[in-house]
């Protein structure tokens, strides 16, 4: 398992390596790809090195890096605090899912960059409006999958609960909430793929 591993590793590392020489031959002088198009390798890592630092629109790389994270983890974060609870709570009380799902179905299928104007419109131009736009395309996986960890338990489990004098409350918070922990593992890296693909 550990020679595997390496492995794999060593023939990503090698593949990088490879696509590195390729783009430095390709870029060379006189090479046939202009650099004015497709700018060399050495270039790159210059503008990089002089981004990194100084400041470059306003505040250097290190700072904007900061900032997304700050959007994306606050974004992430706030959906995960809603989405949880109500997805679990929509799958186990089914009056709360009739409730709340057909609203939640009928924006779903709307793009969160479509939220832009709308978020803009209500919460101005700042990190609020960001964070919200971030939070609406996080909470879409974090619900689904919630509801899905609830329905995925095996019944078996519920009734030995049952058996044992366990109310719905117990088996909620000493059943449910344990056995959904690996699909909410599973949500976490759905949720945070799209929120950092909406940023």
């Amino acid at each position: 398992m550990g020679q595997s591993r390496t492995l794999q590793v060593a023939a990503g590392l090698g593949a990088i390596l490879a696509w590195i020489v390729i783009w430095a031959w390709l870029t060379r002088t006189g090479g046939p790809v202009p650099t004015l198009y497709f700018p060399a390798p050495d270039d790159v890592w210059a503008k990089f090195v002089r981004m990194w630092q100084r400041p470059y629109i306003g505040s250097t790389l290190p700072d904007h890096i900061l900032a997304s994270l700050y959007i994306v983890l606050t974004g992430w974060g706030l959906a995960a605090i809603v989405g949880i609870p109500l997805g679990i709570a929509m799958a186990w009380w089914k009056k709360l899912k009739w409730i709340v799902f057909p609203t939640f179905q009928l924006i779903r299928p709307v793009p969160p960059l479509a939220w832009i104007p709308l978020t803009i419109l209500w919460l101005g131009i700042g990190d609020s409006a960001r964070i919200s736009v971030v939070f609406i395309a996080a909470l879409v996986p974090w619900l689904m999958n919630s509801m899905l960890a609830v329905y995925s338990i095996d019944r078996l489990l519920l009734d030995a609960a049952k058996t044992l004098g366990a109310n719905d409350h117990q088996i909620l918070a000493r059943v449910v909430c344990r056995t959904a922990l690996p699909t909410l593992v599973a949500a976490a890296r759905m949720a945070l793929g799209n929120a950092w693909s909406t940023l």
